[in-house]
């Protein structure tokens, strides 16, 4: 799989995870914020860790890895 560079940065500016809000008329609201499908396949591919749970005004986040770093510092170095 090729990494997307621009959602592994997104990731390391704490633009991408799960949200959880609440609303007395609709009770608990949760979602995922910056690419849930795109989390996935770079999840499985091992550029970026699980996303930590998020609570009542605090997104959670996703942290890249080891793997993720190397891609984009590679990136980085061609430009």
């Amino acid at each position: 799989m090729k990494p997307n560079i621009s959602f592994l940065k997104k990731c390391l500016e704490g633009k991408v995870g799960p949200t959880f809000g609440y609303s007395p008329r609709r009770g608990g609201i949760s979602g995922f914020r910056g690419g849930e499908v795109t989390y996935e396949k770079h999840l499985a591919a091992g550029y970026v860790d699980h996303a930590r749970g998020a609570s009542i005004g605090r997104p959670g986040s996703v942290a890249v890895t080891q793997k993720g770093m190397d891609v984009i510092d590679a990136f980085d170095a061609k430009q």
